[in-house]
């Protein structure tokens, strides 16, 4: 198990409270391999959106059997709650509950919120690592983005020096599935062409898109064949 799972699961303890409140306005409990592992230790997860449909089936499959003495449709309830706010919830269910933190904001405390946002789910536990162990002090926003592009998409645009040497990292980020979310894309493009590269040149769309940067080297193909008469 990754340290990010280690992280995020070492907050539910079965024996301590049958009623979880885990704040996650992020949705970062809602990851699969997380919800499987959740279920493997008699944990179920609850969606809070209607506040009339939780009330009725918690009522009804949870707290009904639990007041029998029963062990109800599972050992542990996890309400999930898109909010940071424990306190949107009723107050029977705060007060009688465990409540957890899941904010990206608290998990990656030394790097801005912002950026973290746009990273994708699947590369938070490469991120948590990096965090963890590269990162002694607060990042700012840029600062921020660039140690992401670092540690995650593996570019470094600070870097590039050269077409040569963007065109190297950019076919080897994309043929490695690596493409860019906007944000990241916009700032590693401003950065190169801040070096007076490519100047008037789509360049953030060629890091966010594959086929993009496909179109663009057919393209080139196409005219060296021409010049070689091959056309």
């Amino acid at each position: 198990m990754s340290q990010w799972s280690e992280r995020i699961l070492s907050h539910f303890t079965a024996d301590l409270t049958r009623l979880w409140v885990a704040c996650d306005p992020d949705d970062v409990l809602l990851d699969e391999k997380l919800l499987s592992e959740l279920r493997s230790r008699g944990f179920e997860v609850m969606l809070y959106e209607d506040p009339f449909a939780f009330r009725a089936e918690y009522e009804e499959r949870y707290r009904a059997a639990w007041d029998r003495g029963e062990a109800g449709p599972a050992p542990s309830l996890v309400l999930h709650l898109r909010s940071a706010d424990a306190n949107e919830l009723p107050w029977d269910i705060v007060h009688h509950g465990r409540v957890v933190r899941l904010s990206l904001a608290e998990l990656f405390p030394r790097l801005a919120y912002s950026a973290v946002q746009q990273v994708e789910p699947e590369h938070f536990a490469g991120l948590f690592h990096a965090h963890q162990t590269e990162l002694q002090s607060a990042r700012g926003e840029n600062e921020s983005k660039d140690f992401i592009l670092e540690h995650v998409y593996q570019l470094a645009p600070r870097s590039i020096r050269n077409p040569v040497d963007f065109w190297r990292e950019l076919l080897r980020m994309h043929f490695a599935n690596r493409s860019l979310p906007p944000l990241f894309a916009e700032h590693a493009a401003g950065i190169v062409q801040g070096k007076g590269l490519f100047a008037g040149l789509p360049v953030a769309t060629w890091l966010e898109s594959k086929s993009a940067l496909l179109r663009v080297v057919q393209d080139a193909w196409y005219r060296y064949l021409k010049t070689l008469g091959l056309d």
